[in-house]
């Protein structure tokens, strides 16, 4: 399979078949995107969910710890 790599300031852009991957902050990539399937992110170094907004639903979230 073929991937095209497109590399921007601060983002990075990478085709591999009919699928697209995005590289760079959310909040400026997805105002620029039209209907999009699926958003897969990683939250910010540090970020722990029993410090968040979803405290009282973490026992929904699966947390991997290395």
């Amino acid at each position: 399979m073929k991937s095209r790599v497109r590399s921007r300031a601060k983002h990075r852009t990478e085709v591999i078949g009919d699928c697209t991957l995005y590289l760079g902050d959310c909040r400026e990539i997805l105002p620029t995107l039209g209907r999009v399937d699926a958003v897969v992110t990683d939250p910010p170094y540090g970020i722990r969910a029993d410090e968040s907004p979803i405290r009282g639903r973490a026992k929904h979230y699966h947390r991997v710890n290395n």
